[in-house]
């Protein structure tokens, strides 16, 4: 008898601490002195959550409570803020404090796990993944690009011709879904998928597969968010699932991991590209460039411009981008037949992005707050990295920036033509831009398309009213401290309201949902706080592939615009309905027609 009131009493101290400890951190907030909805015992504030988008309950709840307040997915606190001074100290000049992400529920270890990609990772570990992907995106890099866009975007401009022959409305984002991944493929790893001609082309049902995983947000998500105590052993569990059954990632990085080991055994031709700076990265391990030249570079904000004058042009001048190396996905493809059992680590964090955002995205001043140039040094400089990247890297880099460079440029793209569809005057006036730099039959380069101001300001503003990438601009406190008067505790995750802040009338004026590039002039961009805008994040850890995805953005519609017009139709959906997952996109058709225009250049 005594045995079973012993037990009794351990279980039942066991629930009392449990319930001691998830009542403590569900009291931080309050503690503090920090308003916010009055959370669940058992799952904080997922509850309200689930009933809309992250995105959309953020304003809701600023609206209610504040520029700061805070909430809880579970027991994990989070603090979001739309306060400008907040988010400078948090993403630029506290960096060294803030340097993590948000741990999602199902995902590898940040710090040691082998298949961390960078969007999970902090630390050291970040910091060589960030240093060895870097010259990827150097402008002498993306300039050799140029001919693998205009070839890839050369099948675009023959389908859309056929779709205007036919003379119904079509949805431009499943095509330029097909565009996106063919230039991602072929830029950065050396492969020809085909999607655009080949909508059931398997790597293109994979990579929609995943993105639509994120928006059902699976059952094991919410369990693993109630609790976060058990990540390792969810985790866990996850990659023993993995060994019955072949997801969509899994697929991705089993497909990628052919391809790798292909380039691995080709010696005679060197490609200039992503995947070829990984595996040399594996090879021949490099010393790592201090913090500070990492972060402390300057790059100008509120800017969607390309240029980066850091980057050095001189070394890659005049070396071909060799094709004799590209193979086609028919030699390396296992057909095998997918599941959707896509779980949240992955779902959220290698979904985005740009999508980390990806595709980590995006655009410049978005580099954001590296306006004054100074940063912590967030590492010990006495302890030079010089660990290379390990396979496992090498396939959940790849993963990543497929997924990335796949989703962010090709929603990019379906918002900017919904919104000229519905602005002609707006159109009128890029054509006429595009009109004065191109003649009929001029190709763009990287140096032509970033002479278009006009162009450069359309898109900031699209990039304003979409911010796609903002349910992870965020960072997690690596260290309690204190931030414009607030006490951050360790272990907080710090979330932008980037929503709120880019539609806020005190920034914007009251025209905060028109669609109006004039914002974006020389002067707005100069007189406005530097984090007012920052739809790929800001500080150290912006998005690395925002200005690749720029360019291709730029020169996809450039060729479009130099021989159609967008318009609107019966069918065009006013207003656009969106759908957040592991990116905020367009939820369903984004249906347009083509006319050619009656005086092209």
């Amino acid at each position: 008898m005594w045995m079973v009131t012993a037990c009794l009493a351990a279980i039942g101290c066991i629930l009392a601490w449990i319930y001691w400890s998830k009542k403590r951190r569900q009291n931080i907030f309050k503690d503090l002195g920090i308003k916010g909805p009055e959370p669940n015992f058992l799952f904080g504030n997922l509850h309200q959550l689930h009933k809309q988008s992250l995105y959309e309950s953020h304003q809701m709840w600023t609206k209610k409570y504040g520029k700061v307040y805070g909430y809880y997915e579970g027991t994990t606190p989070v603090l979001v803020t739309s306060d400008l001074g907040i988010l400078q100290q948090v993403f630029i000049k506290q960096f060294s404090k803030f340097h993590g992400r948000k741990l999602f529920p199902i995902q590898p270890d940040p710090d040691s796990g082998p298949q961390a990609h960078m969007l999970l990772t902090r630390g050291d570990k970040w910091k060589r993944l960030r240093t060895i992907i870097n010259p990827t995106f150097s402008t002498a890099k993306l300039r050799l690009m140029s001919p693998i866009m205009n070839r890839c975007t050369d099948i675009l401009m023959s389908i859309l011709e056929e779709k205007r022959l036919e003379g119904k409305p079509f949805d431009i984002y499943s095509i330029a879904q097909g565009l996106t991944l063919d230039v991602i493929g072929e830029t950065a790893f050396g492969i020809q998928v085909d999607a655009q001609r080949n909508p059931t082309d398997d790597f293109l049902l994979h990579c929609k597969s995943i993105f639509m995983a994120a928006v059902k947000r699976p059952i094991l998500i919410y369990v693993a968010l109630i609790f976060p105590e058990l990540r390792r052993f969810w985790w866990w569990l996850h990659q023993l699932a993995s060994c019955f059954r072949e997801d969509d990632f899994q697929w991705l990085e089993n497909s990628l991991g052919r391809v790798i080991s292909l380039r691995k055994k080709e010696t005679e031709h060197r490609r200039v590209d992503l995947l070829q700076l990984m595996t040399d990265a594996e090879k021949y391990p490099v010393l790592e460039r201090r913090m500070s030249q990492l972060t402390m570079r300057r790059y100008s904000f509120n800017s969607l411009d390309g240029s980066d004058s850091n980057s050095s042009d001189n070394s890659d001048r005049g070396k071909p981008f060799m094709r004799q190396n590209s193979w086609h996905l028919s030699s390396v493809r296992n057909r095998s037949s997918s599941t959707n059992g896509y779980t949240n680590g992955h779902v959220n964090g290698h979904a985005n992005g740009h999508a980390n955002g990806h595709a980590n995205g995006h655009a410049n001043g978005h580099a954001n707050g590296l306006s004054n140039g100074i940063v912590d040094d967030v590492f010990d400089e006495k302890k030079p990295q010089k660990e290379g990247l390990t396979e496992a890297e090498i396939k959940s880099q790849s993963v990543l920036f497929l997924l990335a460079g796949y989703e962010t440029t090709s929603t990019l793209l379906a918002f900017t033509m919904y919104q000229l569809a519905l602005n002609p005057d707006i159109q009128t006036k890029l054509q006429k831009e595009i009109d004065d730099h191109f003649h009929e039959n001029d190709m763009p380069t990287y140096t032509t398309v970033n002479h278009l101001t006009y162009l450069d300001m359309v898109l900031s503003e699209i990039s304003r009213m979409y911010p796609q990438g903002s349910p992870i601009i965020c960072r997690r406190c690596m260290e309690t401290c204190t931030v414009n008067g607030i006490l951050i505790p360790e272990g907080v995750t710090v979330q932008a309201d980037v929503w709120s802040i880019h539609h806020d009338p005190e920034i914007w004026g009251d025209d905060v949902d028109k669609f109006v590039p004039e914002r974006f002039t020389t002067i707005n961009k100069i007189t406005r706080h530097q984090m007012a805008y920052m739809p790929f994040g800001a500080g150290p850890r912006n998005c690395v592939g925002m200005r690749f995805a720029l360019y291709e953005s730029k020169m996809a519609l450039v060729r479009i615009l130099m021989k159609y017009t967008v318009k609107r139709c019966s069918q065009t959906q006013v207003p656009l309905s969106l759908k957040e997952g592991g990116s905020i996109s367009p939820n369903g058709d984004v249906t347009i027609e083509l006319t050619t225009r009656q005086s092209s250049p």
